[in-house]
């Protein structure tokens, strides 16, 4: 598997196609894991980097 690679939350939405707020919701569920522990509750900036497993998460705006 590839190495995963750090993304803003803004840039992490625009290559998924999904909303900030659906990346939001699965770093609380645990599919994706921010870069530094906090609990998701404090992570209200948009800019949070998270941690994103590259193949995983290609676009999928083209589908």
């Amino acid at each position: 598997m590839q190495e995963g690679k750090i993304f803003t939350l803004k840039e992490a939405a625009d290559i998924t196609g999904q909303s900030t707020k659906t990346l939001q919701r699965k770093v609380k569920e645990g599919k994706l894991k921010p870069v530094w522990g906090k609990k998701i509750e404090h992570f209200e900036d948009r800019e949070l980097d998270i941690y994103m497993k590259t193949p995983e998460y290609k676009n999928r705006r083209n589908k």
